[in-house]
């Protein structure tokens, strides 16, 4: 008996099974070009905070004293990295622009603050300026880089990235959610910075 074998329905085989693999391929690419684009958003964060540290630090060396506070509780006068009068400013420090005393506008970002708060693990819900957060004499007080409005998943992946764990109120990066409200899909991140001057 010879079996008889159609060369057409053998390239639609072939073609099915190359569509598929292409198709698979496709959804993998896809996904790893998703998460290249994810990580490189939570490497941005991350780096924009780490700048508004370094330089707040500069600002301190040069200048040897704290941020004044602003009138917002715990806020510190990040205008002052942009334009100052005082003695051995070399700034200016980065080249946001300037939305109020306490805040600068950094793209991607609402605001770019610098608030004075203690580094013990924060409690929830973190109420920003009340007693347990805000800086007192004999308090262990650091400078926080605050990056507003960051999507959940960023500032999540931020704390892996910066502590390696998901722990919103403990390390060195730290996520509260705007009005203490959870339901929010989005967070501000606070990135723990140099100490306060002596």
């Amino acid at each position: 008996m010879c079996l008889k074998i159609n060369k057409g329905a053998m390239f639609g085989l072939d073609a099915r099974i190359a569509l598929a693999i292409f198709g698979a391929l496709s959804v993998i690419s896809g996904a790893a070009l998703y998460n290249a684009i994810q990580y490189s958003k939570v490497v941005s964060t991350v780096t924009t905070a780490n700048e508004l540290s370094k330089s707040l630090e500069s600002y301190l060396v040069d200048v040897g004293e704290n941020l004044a506070y602003s009138s917002v509780a715990s806020h510190r006068k990040i205008d002052e990295l942009v334009s100052s009068s005082k003695s051995n400013w070399k700034g200016p420090y980065v080249s946001y622009a300037v939305s109020a005393d306490h805040t600068l506008v950094v793209p991607a970002y609402t605001a770019g603050q610098i608030l004075t708060l203690v580094d013990d693990a924060w409690v929830f819900p973190v109420l920003l300026g009340s007693p347990g957060e805000q800086c007192s004499s004999g308090s262990n007080c650091y400078n926080w880089i605050s990056l507003s409005n960051v999507p959940n998943e960023i500032a999540t992946a931020a704390d892996l990235y910066v502590d390696g764990v998901a722990n919103r109120l403990e390390g060195n990066l730290r996520l509260v959610y705007p009005g203490n409200d959870s339901t929010k899909t989005y967070s501000h991140i606070f990135l723990k910075g140099p100490p306060l001057l002596n």
